[in-house]
Parts: structure tokens; C-alpha cells; sequence
């Protein structure tokens, strides 16, 4: 007998191995006079991935336990701390040191500009694949004087400008372009044609939703072959919601190098005049590069071209003007600099303040704050007061990341979440922030962990589940990178064949979007780029969330590195800038509960409801399962769920 354990916990233990249990099945395990890790040890070795076990297969097993020698019963504990150390040695094993890192580099500069995502945005490796190659040397003087940090910028080799780039890519055939960090509308077209070609089924089933109780037997018993609470009625205050920035219809994208070209000018452009509103004064480094004498205090815009660190501690960073590819130097010298400097990421836009030298070259930026104004400025959002929500109490739930058809889905999770929206009827909306589904070809051997391997079918049966909450709650919900749309950011919402399986309360928007209630703003966004800032930004952790969501809102930009696993589609301007100061963010993708706020406005990443897959395994990565949050549309006031408070 175990008393330290839940049914919360037996279901993550044997959802690690694929399995899922009836919750009456796993009381049973806690009440056994039997060892429950003896017990868990048992089923996983008899028990088929992806079944769900029962309270007579579980009685079956426990009374085999018994007739068993008691020697073969006590080898358990030292089977369990060999497969500790083996779990620990696999962890450490995929962790880099700071000495490991550092040894790939020529000497101590710390080089983190466009040089390093060049040779990401040319290799074939795998998404997962986070290796660099080596960086040139950067061959920089000790000598601090000004004149002298500016003559030693002239060894820098010459680099190609980001058009050549672009050129040099569309070369590549099509099926190698699929692994780079942009994708036009066409190559996107093709991959998702491709994943669903993989499912030959879908002009053979008839009725596919209504044969899921016969193909499925023991998932549709656990979801629906069960008595449900009564639905409680709405209170029915909000009018309706409208929806801005979505991609879905709009795409103009031709896959011209060009598209690509205008992203940055747009980015540029736009929030330029952000920052203009924060910085006063600014200027392009155009317009300083055609100033013949310096001498004067200048604000200077660009888009972060590169940054690093040189061997003698000043910080340098060169801005960019995508219009006219020039770029301009600027130089700190001040160690109190490092923070600030730190949170720079490449192709950002941001303005310094600073000093021209005399002959126009270089800008030495300020190292002392004047008026509440830093010497480098993001485009930031301005506190928020107030929502103009609702006048009377209503709720949005807010969910992301269900994954059905995985093999770790938590079938009895999104029971009880079920049940409690059917009860509580302030909730008149339920929001969801992508991943609907697992997908089908999204990582290596997928298919090897999934309970629906047809993409037809994982739709059909996340239709079904959505038929069990109420019909007068308006269901909005966007998509992930594991939803069959293009990968490539901003991603347009999922096609007919696929939404056609879902009742008329569900409406279906792009990624990213802001959807408007009653005045009460909600930007939602998937999160893809949740990890790329945080392998970029010293201190940022993708289990952490909300820290990184909080860059997001000082950049102005949910997506503002270029490279790393965020794919860019080349469209006629930015979707992916936030213009409009939402009243809440709300993220998912990294399978982490997160919640805090940022200049008054409210962040959510709202977790999973599927267990730890093989590759977070490989990762470490423990993921929080079934966790959602409501927010109060009339206050903008979040409160956080877990199926464990029920």
C-alpha cells in the first residue's frame, strides 16, 4: 500500500510508458498491500502502448504479483535505482557546459550576430538540432581608447548583404528548403500536402466522426461512455467578439526573395515610429551614414545586424537599414551595460543614444540614463490601465496544447475539464492557443507514439470531444506547429477538411491573432518562438514562460529573432508585430503553467494536457498535464486551474 500517491500521479507513471488507466483502476493500485512501483513495473512489461487499463486487468496482474517467488518481487527497488542513475547519466549527457561551449571558439569573443544564423538558416539538420558551427575570430585591440576601438572594426571581413542570402536559398530544391526558417505559401502548400497524403483512409471512411465508438473502442469508452453532469445556463453578457491581424485569407506571399526582403522593411518602418513615440528624435542609419562630421548626441534606429562582446569587454552592436542594407556601429564601454545588452536579440528593432564620432563612423553610445530614457530603448508597450470589458461578470477558459491522438493524451484530465465548464456558467468562452492534435510527421518515428495515426480521425475525435461542452459557449481556437497548416509564421487556420468535423459554436482563427470581447483585447500565440528567445537571451527559460512572453511585449514582436526553430512566410508586411497593447497574452507550445503580469497586462501559457512525450523525456523536460485558467473579461482578472482541485 502507498500512500504517498495520487491517481494524478499513477496516471503520469503509466502514461510514461503510453499507457492510460481508468481512474478507478488506479485507486485499486494505491490500495493494493502491494509495492505501487512493483505494481507499475508490472503492467508497463504486460501492458500493449497505447491500451487503457482497467480495474480487471489491473486485478489480473496484482494477483499474478502474488503467486510470484518472493525473491523476484524484492529486485524492483534495485531495478529502480539502476534505471535513476541510467535516467541521470542520459540527462547529463545532453547538456553542454559553459567550458564545453566555450571550446568551440577561436578565442573569448563572444560572437551571437547574423555570421551564427547564416549557417542555421542553411542546414539541413533537424528541427530539434540546436548545434553551431564555429565562429570566425574576431581580431580586436586591447587598447580602449575610441580611435582605436573604431580602426580595428575595419579588419572585420566583408559579409554578404541579406538580399544575396535570400538569393543564394531560393536556389535550393524544394525539398531541401523545408528545414530553413522561411517558407513561402507554396513550399508550405507542398509540405502539408505531403502529411496528408500519408493518410489513405479518408476517401474510404464514410461517416468518420459518427465510427470513432467502433475504430476506437477504448478511448471513446473512456470519454464518452460515461454519464455527464447537466449544463448549467450561460449568463449570457457578452455580444460577440471580432478578430484582428489574422493571416487567414489575406496571405499574398509569392515566394520572391523579395516578400521576405519586405518583412524587415516593415518591421523597420512600424516600429521605428513606436520608438519615435518613446525616444523622440530618431534617426535611420541611413541618415547618419550620410552625415560627413559627428561630434553630436544622436538616437539611432536599426534592426539588430549583429552583437558581441570584444576581447576587451566593450559591447558592440551594428544596426541595420533594410531599405538600403547599410549598417552602423555602435560601442559601450561601461560593464553596467551588460543587462541590457544581454537582452538584445538580432533582428529586433531597437534605438541607441549615443555620440557620432567625428568622422561619422561609429556611434559610442551613452552609458547613463537621461529622463527615465536608457541608452538602448525597445519599442516597449506603455502601461496598461484598463480593460473597456463587459459591465457584468463572464469568463473565458483558456486552454492550449490538447494533443489528441498522442499516446500520453489524458483522457480522464480532459474529462474533469469537461465537467466543470458543463457546471460553471459564467464560462461563455473557451479559448484555445493551438495544438489541437499530435499530427502526423511532425518529428522522427511520431507514429511510434500515437494511439489515431490518421490526421482525419484526430480531427474528428477532438470534434466529438468538443461536442460534449456546452453548444452556447463560443469555442475560439488558432493553431500550433503540430496542426496540419504550414509551419511558416503567420500560420492561416486549418482548411474545411478538418474543421468540418466540428460543431457551429467552434470558430476557427490564425496564428498569431488578437480576438476582441466586449473590448476586453486577447492576443493569442502559439509560442513557437518561446524557445528560440530563450537559447538567446542569457537567464530566459522556456519552463518559465511569462519571462519570456515579457520580451515579447517589450519588442513589441512575438516572433523577433530570425532563425532558430521560428520559420518565417514572406508576406507583404509583419503579422507577427504586436500594434494593438492587448489586455492579455496567452501562449502554450512549451507544455509549462505560467502566469504573471507585465506593465498591467496579464500572461498565461496554460500548459498540456498530454504527458511526457520520448523527446521531452530525452530533454528532461517534465510537462505540467491538465492545468487551465480563466480570465474575468470584465476585470481582466486570472485565475488559475488545475484537474487536481477537483
Amino acid at each position: 500500500m502507498s500512500e504517498e500517491f495520487t491517481i494524478t500521479d499513477i496516471s503520469k507513471k503509466l502514461g510514461g510508458f503510453g499507457l492510460m488507466v481508468n481512474p478507478n483502476a488506479a485507486e485499486f493500485i494505491i490500495k493494493s498491500d502491494l509495492d505501487t512501483n512493483i505494481i507499475i513495473d508490472a503492467v508497463s512489461d504486460s501492458i500493449d502502448s497505447g491500451s487503457t487499463i482497467d480495474i480487471d486487468t489491473i486485478k489480473n496482474i496484482v494477483n499474478d504479483i502474488d503467486d510470484t517467488p518472493d525473491t523476484d518481487k524484492n529486485t524492483n527497488d534495485d531495478i529502480d535505482k539502476e534505471d535513476v542513475g541510467n535516467d541521470s547519466d542520459k540527462d547529463d549527457s545532453n547538456n553542454i557546459s559553459d567550458e564545453e561551449l566555450n571550446s568551440l571558439l577561436d578565442d573569448n569573443t563572444d560572437m551571437s550576430g547574423q555570421e551564427e544564423l547564416d549557417e542555421t538558416f542553411k542546414s539541413d539538420t533537424i528541427e530539434f538540432s540546436n548545434e553551431e558551427d564555429e565562429e570566425d575570430e574576431e581580431d580586436e585591440s586591447d587598447n580602449n581608447n575610441k580611435d582605436d576601438l573604431k580602426d580595428d572594426l575595419d579588419e572585420e571581413p566583408e559579409r554578404s548583404t541579406r538580399q544575396e542570402e535570400f538569393a543564394n536559398e531560393k536556389d535550393q530544391e524544394m525539398g531541401e528548403f523545408i528545414n530553413s526558417e522561411f517558407m513561402n505559401p507554396e513550399q508550405s502548400l507542398y509540405q502539408l500536402e505531403n502529411v496528408i497524403e500519408d493518410t489513405e483512409e479518408e476517401t474510404t471512411i464514410v461517416n468518420r466522426k459518427e465510427t470513432l465508438d467502433e475504430r476506437f473502442p477504448e478511448w471513446c469508452d473512456t470519454m464518452f461512455n460515461r454519464k455527464l453532469p447537466d449544463i448549467k445556463p450561460r449568463v449570457g453578457v457578452t455580444k460577440g467578439y471580432d478578430v484582428e491581424g489574422d493571416i487567414t485569407g489575406e496571405s499574398r506571399g509569392t515566394g520572391d526573395f523579395e516578400d521576405f526582403r519586405q518583412i524587415f522593411k516593415d518591421r523597420h518602418d512600424r516600429l521605428t515610429k513606436l520608438l519615435g513615440k518613446r525616444a523622440g528624435n530618431v534617426h535611420t542609419v541611413s541618415d547618419i551614414n550620410k552625415r560627413t562630421h559627428g561630434g553630436k548626441n544622436i538616437t539611432v534606429v536599426g534592426l539588430v545586424w549583429s552583437k558581441f562582446v570584444s576581447n576587451n569587454g566593450n559591447y558592440f552592436i551594428e544596426l541595420e537599414d533594410p531599405k538600403s542594407n547599410e549598417t552602423l556601429r555602435t560601442v559601450f564601454t561601461d560593464e553596467d551595460m551588460k543587462d541590457v545588452f544581454e537582452q538584445v536579440v538580432p533582428d529586433e528593432v531597437i534605438a541607441i543614444r549615443g555620440t557620432l564620432s567625428d568622422d561619422g563612423g561609429i556611434v559610442f553610445g551613452d552609458n547613463e540614463f537621461r529622463k527615465g530614457r536608457p541608452p538602448i530603448m525597445f519599442p516597449d508597450i506603455p502601461r496598461k490601465r484598463s480593460s473597456d470589458g463587459p459591465d457584468k461578470t463572464t469568463k473565458a477558459a483558456l486552454i492550449s496544447d490538447i494533443h489528441v491522438g498522442a499516446d500520453e493524451f489524458f483522457p480522464t484530465y480532459w474529462n474533469k475539464f469537461v465537467d466543470w465548464v458543463r457546471e460553471t456558467p459564467t464560462i461563455e468562452y473557451v479559448i484555445v492557443a493551438g495544438d489541437l492534435v499530435e499530427g502526423i510527421g511532425v518529428f522522427p518515428d511520431q507514429d511510434e507514439e500515437l494511439t489515431i495515426v490518421d490526421i482525419y480521425d484526430q480531427y474528428a475525435m477532438t470534434g466529438k470531444m468538443f461536442d460534449q461542452l456546452p453548444d452556447d459557449v463560443q469555442i475560439i481556437t488558432s493553431v500550433g506547429n503540430h496542426d496540419t497548416v504550414r509551419l511558416a509564421e503567420p500560420q492561416p487556420t486549418l482548411a474545411e477538411e478538418f474543421t468540418k468535423y466540428f460543431s457551429d459554436n467552434v470558430d476557427f482563427v490564425g496564428n498569431p491573432v488578437n480576438v476582441n470581447i466586449d473590448g476586453a483585447n486577447i492576443l493569442i500565440y502559439h509560442g513557437m518562438s518561446i524557445n528560440a528567445l530563450a537559447e538567446v537571451v542569457p537567464g530566459a527559460d522556456a519552463d518559465e514562460p511569462t519571462e519570456v512572453m515579457k520580451l515579447m511585449l517589450q519588442k513589441r514582436h512575438v516572433a523577433p529573432v530570425y532563425g532558430k526553430n521560428v520559420r518565417l512566410a514572406g508576406e507583404e508586411k509583419d503579422y507577427l508585430i504586436i500594434d494593438t497593447v492587448p489586455d492579455l497574452l496567452h501562449c502554450g507550445h512549451v507544455h509549462k503553467y505560467g502566469q504573471d503580469k507585465y506593465n498591467g497586462v496579464n500572461l498565461v501559457n496554460t500548459a498540456t494536457w498530454q504527458g511526457q512525450t520520448s523527446f521531452q523525456k530525452s530533454k528532461g523536460i517534465e510537462p505540467d498535464v491538465g492545468y487551465w485558467a480563466t480570465v474575468d473579461l470584465s476585470t481582466m482578472d486570472v485565475e488559475k486551474y488545475t484537474v487536481d482541485d477537483f
